[in-house]
């Protein structure tokens, strides 16, 4: 039996069908690692998407929990604000001012979560908010022009006459 030895351009033709072949595994191969490394990606983000939805139903346990004690809280200061007088009212007034900040934190928070809103940005908002806020408070303590608060002479019937 005889085999037949290829000629140089058949060598030649085989060496290119090789190469091409090497250069087709390498791209698979990158391809394959590029896919893995996806892959990892994908399964980080899906780890990750889960832990902020256990997050997520925290912050909402949470949130329900500082609801039933604004509750509570409104139902102490009502009652404290129906019973009590002078020093007693002024600590109702600080605790009505103090349950409106927890609800106000409360809608704040329930809004930066609805809206994927950035802390920093809402920030900066409520900062003008309460500079133009507390000129308005400046506006309104001091254009309290009642006859009452005047400081006005006595005159008596004699000074009249």
């Amino acid at each position: 039996m005889k085999m037949d030895v290829p000629r140089s351009d058949e060598l030649y033709e085989i060496k290119k069908v090789v190469r091409e072949l090497n250069h087709g595994l390498k791209m698979a191969q990158d391809q394959e690692r590029a896919n893995a490394a996806q892959m990892a990606a994908a399964e980080k983000l899906g780890n990750q998407a889960a832990s902020l939805e256990a997050r997520l139903r925290v912050v909402s346990n949470e949130r329900k929990s500082a609801i039933e004690q604004v509750s509570f809280l409104e139902a102490k200061v009502e009652s404290s604000a129906n019973k009590r007088n002078g020093k007693k009212k002024k600590a109702a007034t600080d605790w009505e001012a103090r349950l409106r900040e927890v609800v106000a934190n409360i809608d704040l928070l329930k809004e930066i979560m609805n809206n994927n809103l950035l802390a920093s940005d809402e920030l900066l908002r409520l900062r003008a908010k309460e500079v133009k806020l507390g000129s308005e408070v400046d506006v309104m303590a001091t254009s309290d022009f009642s006859v009452g608060k005047l400081d006005l002479p006595q005159i008596s019937e004699d000074d009249a006459r």
